[in-house]
């Protein structure tokens, strides 16, 4: 089955991808008074700290993680932060594709630079089945069906991606919605809104 990064990163396929549960890793870090990751600065450079210490060329991971400890004391964030999609760490500038044939059918550059998505793509697979591409720059504007190889956009730099460290946030929906988040306090209905975006690795070995 096609990975994920290779369907949207294939010039990065090659690469050792490792999965990380971010939050855990936050959780071992002091915060006194404030929650240094929220600087996008300090996040890239502890993103690149747990890279290299778990020999890694690039992490993934996120789903339905929740991100209390990453995301304390963010004004957005008060209570549960449940995260709907899988986040990619990739640096800044680097070329994304549409991954499988699908149709673009919302497009929009996210004003919000505290918190915001960035550049966000929304795809139609099916009826059922949507997925975001958030926190990019360069993004297409032409609604029509995209290949699978066709590049969309690069990963987006802060502030403009919504002021978050370099990466891309992949999330599915099963109904279309323009304004969604990707944080969600939990309910038994997440997975169902929001399937699983391993779902389009399924998706695209049918194409």
């Amino acid at each position: 089955m096609t990975t994920l990064w290779g369907m949207f990163f294939p010039q990065l396929a090659d690469k050792k991808w490792v999965y990380a549960h971010l939050d855990s890793h936050a959780e071992m870090l002091p915060v006194d008074g404030e929650n240094k990751l929220l600087n996008p600065l300090v996040q890239d450079q502890w993103i690149q700290q747990l890279t290299s210490k778990l020999g890694a060329d690039h992490l993934w991971g996120g789903y339905l993680e929740n991100r209390n400890h990453l995301l304390r004391g963010h004004y957005m964030k008060e209570g549960e932060h449940w995260h709907v999609g899988l986040d990619f760490w990739v640096p800044a500038g680097t070329p994304l594709f549409a991954g499988l044939n699908a149709e673009l059918v919302h497009s929009e550059m996210d004003p919000d630079y505290h918190g915001g998505w960035g550049g966000k793509l929304i795809f139609k697979v099916r009826d059922d089945l949507y997925y975001i591409l958030g926190h990019l720059d360069k993004i297409v504007t032409e609604k029509r069906l995209y290949q699978s190889n066709e590049q969309v956009a690069v990963i987006g730099d802060y502030p403009i991606n919504g002021n978050f460290a370099a990466h891309l946030h992949l999330q599915c929906c099963s109904n279309l919605d323009i304004a969604v988040d990707g944080y969600h306090a939990w309910n038994e209905n997440l997975r169902t809104r929001f399937p699983h975006p391993i779902s389009l690795s399924y998706q695209h070995t049918l194409e």
